[in-house]
């Protein structure tokens, strides 16, 4: 028998090793040390509600970070990415060393044959699996070698995410998300909340000339604030009285931002009244208290400031008008779409468009009255608000009170109600007026939402006043009621739990299948002859009448154009309740109503037959299913007339009207003059044609040309709804 090679021997006994180890594999060697492996799973995320967006701002879906950890770039084509019997097998994808790329667990509905030429996807979508705690997640190269493998703690939560670091390659930990980089070390902070609070020497609110604040520490450091940003160990050190004076002569800041607006880009030719909000914390055994903050005005007074509440709204520049993630501007997600497309689509793609928890960023209000009190401060969640307004510079915010920013899971006072000790509001908004009326009165809405008091049809309660943003004058908004679950519950008196709504074509989150609800109930109106009694029995059974013709009323009054399909809500119970509303039937709230009133001079002038023409979507008789369906029973006509006849002599009878503009335009005046100055420039809107020769500064005299425009519409449009009416219910009644 011949000698037998030591080398031969040695790798025999490395195969017999691998073998015991791992079984029959398929795979080559293994990179045990993923500190040098060429790529390597660097961050999982198994529940990502705010934790990345993808390429087209989404927030939602699971999601694999891969990192090259390599000094050259390299295709990614072949690789694999398993987790149990699932696989996935890259296409051709190029990371730069040092770069990261993420695929997502989503099904992905973009046409990749529009990108443009040379575009290279900076993300992978549709991997065909979900990700769960306790998954293994395996990444291997095109020659079938393990690089990366990853075990997912049960103990993950969600919008945490499983990550390694520059620092520590191969040694994962659960920690905030990263996307797109690698931290450099990864560390849980223990910190304990003191529990004291900075205390001020001075209270926050209005004061005529400057003053001096001390802070007392409590025995421990002072840092503070003010721009808005939490204070840290970073943050400019206390070390002595503070000075706050009239800031409204220095150089604005964030009102000269121009990346908030595509549509109006004007920002203001001089300087804002500004406010100081001073923020502090203390830092002792590097522990650190609440952050204590309080805004002062100083030198500011009169008109608007002593006739409707203020708003102080302050939180971090970057998540308003940071790249990455500020909310106000059109950021990063913008540039995606430009660098897929080579063209600007914002209406759609901007980070000002986004949409759900992910795009929500914590920050403090501090709400005063006219009478310069104080009412309540809170900490709250705030995202922007509306649809096509949000590509206008002022744009309107939700604001969300959530047990996680400050144990409150409702606002701890109700600004909206005159009796409520015990508000169940979790929502409010400020709106900015709508697309159009933003620059006109910023009343709309509000007038004929408040006309309708008193119908079977929800209506949203709201009041002017002035904001500040960061300590820069914002404008004045409404602040409204927000039509949540909550909402209903308190309007209505059914279980918050056991209610459906559709806005906008869209379920409340609790339900999805909200909308399925709706659609049966209009596939029912459509597919089935209502002037049958039977049939019009059952609609009745589904709908609450009263509150369906309140609603066509009020939209049709107002000359609304974009209403029956935008801006619509609908809602009912799931199961009966023994109550009033709970029985299970559809009924309507009003929502957005400022485009009407000769807003849109052809579309909603006194003279527009609402019924059949005006609208942005569909003929209300003829296209609009469910009106259309019902009114060819000749109960619900005559309900409709009788109810729309009674409404014309008592809520919108010229005496009433007119007396409530006449109220609101006093209280909006000077409010609205001093926010269209500081937003409007010289925009005008071709739709609205008393305006086409504007130019600023707006003045009373252009306040009330706009609130006689209304006045106008008001006094004649009872006599051309009548006539209306008169004539197409004979033609449907013959």
């Amino acid at each position: 028998m011949g000698m037998i090679n030591k080398s031969a021997i040695t790798v025999f006994s490395v195969i017999i090793i691998l073998f015991a180890l791992y079984g029959a594999i398929p795979h080559k060697i293994t990179w045990e040390d993923s500190s040098i492996s060429p790529v390597l799973i660097s961050e999982i995320c198994t529940s990502n509600h705010t934790a990345a967006y993808d390429d087209t701002g989404s927030y939602g879906a699971d999601y694999i970070e891969i990192y090259n950890n390599s000094e050259n770039t390299i295709d990614l084509e072949g690789y694999m990415l398993t987790k149990g019997r699932n696989s996935f097998v890259f296409p051709s994808l190029t990371v730069a060393p040092g770069q990261a790329v993420i695929a997502w667990c989503d099904e992905y509905s973009e046409d990749a044959s529009e990108y443009r030429k040379g575009y290279m996807p900076r993300d992978i979508h549709d991997l065909g699996f979900r990700l769960s705690v306790g998954d293994k997640c395996i990444l291997s190269d095109r020659q079938g070698e393990i690089l990366s493998t990853v075990s997912i703690p049960n103990n993950l939560p969600e919008d945490r995410v499983y990550a390694t670091s520059l620092h520590q390659k191969g040694e994962y930990s659960i920690c905030d998300p990263s996307p797109y980089f690698l931290q450099e070390s990864i560390f849980e902070k223990n910190e304990t909340t003191l529990s004291e609070m900075p205390d001020y020497s001075m209270a926050g609110g209005w004061y005529d000339d400057a003053i001096t604040v001390e802070i007392d520490g409590r025995g421990g450091e002072v840092y503070y604030t003010t721009d808005g940003s939490e204070p840290d160990e970073n943050s400019t050190h206390y070390e002595g009285p503070i000075i706050i004076s009239d800031r409204s002569i220095e150089d604005n800041i964030y009102s000269s931002i121009r990346e908030c607006s595509v549509v109006n880009e004007y920002i203001p030719d001089h300087k804002v009244d500004k406010c100081t909000t001073l923020k502090s914390v203390i830092i002792k055994g590097g522990n650190k208290s609440r952050v204590r903050s309080e805004s002062y005005f100083v030198g500011l007074s009169g008109e608007p400031y002593d006739t409707i509440p203020t708003i102080s709204v302050s939180m971090p520049p970057e998540d308003l008008f940071g790249y990455e993630n500020g909310i106000y501007v059109t950021g990063k997600v913008y540039d995606l779409f430009y660098d897929k497309y080579g063209y600007a689509e914002e209406y759609d793609y901007a980070n000002y468009m986004g949409r759900g928890r992910g795009w929500e960023r914590e920050a403090e209000i501090e709400y005063y009255s006219p009478e310069h009190v104080k009412v309540f401060e809170q900490q709250v969640g705030i995202r922007i608000h509306g649809g096509s307004s949000r590509t206008l510079n002022q744009k309107s915010f939700n604001l969300y009170a959530r047990r996680e920013y400050d144990g409150n899971d409702r606002f701890i006072v109700d600004p909206l109600s005159e009796t409520s000790d015990d508000p169940v509001r979790s929502k409010l908004v400020l709106r900015s007026g709508g697309e159009v009326d933003l620059y006109i009165t910023k009343m709309r809405d509000v007038l004929f939402q408040s006309l309708a008091l008193g119908r079977d049809v929800g209506t949203q309660r709201a009041k002017p006043c002035n904001v500040f943003l960061n300590g820069e004058y914002w404008g004045t908004y409404n602040l409204q009621e927000g039509v949540n679950e909550e909402y209903i519950q308190e309007h209505y008196g059914v279980d918050p739990d056991n209610v459906i709504y559709v806005k906008n074509e869209r379920a409340n989150k609790k339900r999805p299948d909200a909308n399925a609800m709706y659609n049966e109930m209009i596939r029912f109106a459509k597919e089935h002859d209502l002037s049958d009694e039977e049939n019009y029995r059952h609609m009745e059974e589904i709908i609450d009448m009263q509150s369906c013709i309140d609603y066509f009323a009020a939209e049709i009054y107002c000359a609304n154009p974009d209403a029956f399909v935008n801006n619509l809500v609908a809602w009912r119970t799931v199961n009966a309740e023994n109550s009033e509303y709970g029985d299970c039937r559809w009924r309507w709230i009003l929502l957005d109503l400022d485009e009407g009133a000769a807003l849109k001079t052809e579309d909603s002038a006194a003279d527009i037959d609402s019924f059949v023409e005006g609208n942005y979507w569909e003929s209300l008789i003829g296209d609009n299913a469910l009106f259309t369906a019902l009114m060819q029973n000749e109960k619900f006509r005559t309900s409709f007339e009788e109810s729309f006849r009674e409404m014309l002599k008592t809520n919108y009878s010229y005496d009433k009207t007119s007396l409530r503009l006449k109220e609101m335009a006093s209280l909006y005046k000077m409010p609205n003059i001093m926010s269209q100055n500081r937003f409007r420039g010289d925009f005008v809107d071709e739709g609205y044609f008393p305006g086409l020769d504007y130019k600023k500064p707006y003045t009373e005299e252009d306040f009330d040309r706009d609130i006689q425009v209304i006045d106008d519409f008001l006094k004649e449009r009872n006599g051309y709804i009548e006539k209306y009416m008169e004539k197409h219910f004979e033609e449907l009644g013959s």
